[in-house]
């Protein structure tokens, strides 16, 4: 979602709808490792992509500020990952 491509998923979910889709994926396939007896699972949070160059780059940033919309759906992805897994 975050970087646009042929899957046309940007059409498909709102980018909340798009945040709780990847959060229930997850929480399934940790419920699956978990059933064939995985114990130690490690689930990382995404960086404030915003600020790679590619988006400060294509979102023409001024002075180096990062693209705030694109941090806000990371925050936003964040934030649903830790309450849903």
């Amino acid at each position: 979602f975050y970087i646009r491509n042929m899957s046309n998923v940007q059409n498909l979910y709102s980018p909340w709808l798009f945040n709780q889709f990847l959060a229930s994926n997850m929480r399934q396939e940790l419920k699956t490792l978990y059933n064939v007896k995985v114990r130690k699972m490690v689930v990382m949070g995404l960086p404030p992509i915003g600020c790679a160059p590619y988006y400060l780059w294509k979102y023409k940033s001024q002075n180096g500020e990062c693209a705030e919309e694109v941090n806000s759906m990371i925050m936003e992805s964040n934030f649903v990952m830790r309450y849903t897994v």
